[in-house]
């Protein structure tokens, strides 16, 4: 099967020459990596399983051979073992360019946030590999989920994580690719915690960008049945009350209000700032005017007009 190909813009001017007649330097189009195809995504996934494993088991079948010929009293020459050791070679390599490619990961997840285009340069090349192990793959698959959200393209965000969701990726690999240096979207900071759960998080605020309430309530439901870090708390509490807001379940968001209060005092501030607009929003919405003022006026001094629409639209259009 081919490698799949990375996306290509169409090219520009580039080559044409100016008034004066000097020609302008050729810019190589930035590369892109082709639309998320989930068929061929859960191919790919098939294809690392097999195409790693069969080399060993060849080596595994040669061997058998070999001692059934022995048995028999048939010679065994030295290219039976030049068999063996050639594709236990081939596992090998395929092995080492995997690990050559695991190193470049921690890098691409760095320049998600500070260089978009040439974190998709990145991804476009390395995704394009025809074999690699399971677990560096879906990693891969969930540095795309995570630029895709970085660029607003939800949409795309939502198909890859349910795809990524109905791979089990387990074992000491997966908790290598397990690094600290994600930057979650959702809190402008970075955050630990379990692979899965940061998908979740993500995918929560896709469906969320795009009115899918009924694939955010699915999502918010398997975050609570996780285990999660402090900080993912956070993140689910902020998410769970702009989906209250957006479904209209108003007393929902007032339940345990002094908890909630509490718990944004811990948030960075402007974050705190659109938890405490968003109880006010409730609030006000619920009747319980001087609450609400109270909490609007908390919120005045954590955040801006311009964050506030940023990080909670919703709340910025009655603040």
């Amino acid at each position: 099967m081919p490698d799949e190909q990375p996306r290509q813009q169409p090219p520009s001017d580039a080559g044409a020459t100016d008034n004066g007649g000097v020609g302008r330097e050729e810019q190589a189009p930035p590369v892109t990596c082709p639309p998320f195809d989930p068929a061929r995504f859960h191919q790919r996934m098939t294809m690392d399983t097999w195409l790693i494993a069969a080399p060993l088991l060849a080596a595994f079948f040669v061997l058998i051979v070999m001692e059934l010929w022995r048995d028999m009293g048939q010679a065994v020459g030295a290219g039976g073992w030049l068999v063996v050791l050639c594709l236990i070679g081939l596992w090998l390599w395929t092995v080492v360019r995997s690990r050559q490619v695991m190193l470049r990961v921690p890098q691409i997840t760095m320049l998600i946030d500070t260089a978009p285009s040439s974190a998709e340069d990145m991804l476009a090349a390395v995704l394009s590999r025809r074999v690699m192990e399971r677990p560096l793959r879906w990693s891969l698959y969930h540095r795309l989920a995570m630029l895709r959200h970085r660029q607003g393209s939800m949409h795309e965000v939502v198909a890859i994580g349910n795809a990524l969701l109905r791979h089990r990726i387990g074992g000491k690999s997966a908790r290598i690719l397990a690094d600290q240096h994600w930057r979650i979207r959702i809190t402008r900071g970075a955050a630990g915690g379990s692979v899965r759960n940061h998908l979740l998080l993500i995918m929560t605020e896709a469906h969320l960008m795009v009115r899918d309430l009924h694939g955010m309530h699915q999502t918010l439901c398997e975050l609570h049945r996780s285990k999660l870090s402090l900080v993912e708390r956070l993140q689910l509490l902020a998410l769970q009350t702009r989906y209250e807001l957006a479904a209209g379940y108003v007393s929902n968001v007032l339940v345990g209000s002094d908890e909630k209060v509490h718990l944004a005092e811990m948030m960075p501030a402007s974050q705190s700032g659109a938890m405490h607009m968003m109880l006010a929003l409730a609030a006000q919405r619920a009747g319980q005017t001087e609450f609400a003022n109270w909490l609007r006026q908390r919120a005045r001094l954590l955040i801006t007009d311009q964050q506030l629409k940023a990080l909670v639209p919703e709340a910025a259009q009655t603040s």
